[in-house]
């Protein structure tokens, strides 16, 4: 019995000079730090937003993730985020509410997730008179 316990010692991987991995080299579980996802959801309830916020502003983000093709927001800036309303209005044509959605999705996620100030935009509007418009 005793010689088995020995033998398991001596087949260790580690020989010689080698040496362990440093922990800076190994995935430690609860050092990882947080998806980006989680870490909108964590920044959006620590503010009190609602879940359905949540929910959307999730969808708006991951939406903008997938429409650069799995990049991350940290690597994009102001053209990108113009790029994908620019798309969600002509392509997808959505309403100025939706539009007006998602770019506040994406503004707290740059500022209060990414810790990143991006340019603002005026807020999309869909005219409400039509003689407003031919007349002004």
């Amino acid at each position: 019995m005793a010689s088995g316990v020995h033998a398991s010692l001596t087949d260790s991987p580690v020989r010689g000079n080698e040496s362990l991995p440093s922990l800076g080299d190994r995935q430690v579980g609860c050092a990882r730090r947080p998806k980006l996802l989680d870490q909108l959801r964590e920044s959006l309830r620590s503010r009190h937003y609602s879940p359905r916020t949540e929910q959307a502003y999730c969808h708006w983000v991951r939406r903008y993730i997938h429409f650069h093709n799995i990049r991350h927001p940290a690597e994009m800036s102001e053209p990108e985020i113009n790029a994908f309303l620019t798309h969600l209005a002509t392509k997808e044509k959505v309403s100025a509410y939706t539009q007006n959605q998602a770019l506040a999705a994406l503004l707290f996620l740059y500022r209060h997730v990414l810790g990143r100030e991006v340019a603002t935009w005026a807020k999309s509007s869909a005219p409400t008179n039509l003689n407003a418009c031919l007349w002004s």
